[in-house]
């Protein structure tokens, strides 16, 4: 049995793999990319974490710098976009 629309999803959400998503189906991971592909989904937006992260910067004991990173992707990889805000 395929997974169906609403379980592909919670997978790519879940950030599994398409081949570890073909391993539970038995199937193969060229039927995931398939199945991807007929029920229009995103798996990279799927996958995406929406999150970030502030840092605070201390000097004598005050904050001097706040910085927020944002965009940070699944693997922690690719920063998109950092802030700076200076106090």
């Amino acid at each position: 049995m395929l997974p169906t629309k609403e379980q592909l999803i919670q997978h790519l959400t879940d950030k599994m793999t398409n081949k570890d998503i073909a391993i539970i189906y038995e199937t193969t991971f060229q039927k995931i990319i398939q199945l991807i592909k007929k029920n229009d989904l995103n798996p990279i937006e799927l996958r995406k974490v929406n999150r970030f992260i502030v840092y605070e910067h201390w000097y004598n004991g005050k904050v001097f710098l706040l910085e927020a990173v944002f965009g940070i992707d699944a693997e922690d990889i690719l920063i998109e976009e950092t802030r700076n805000m200076f106090i």
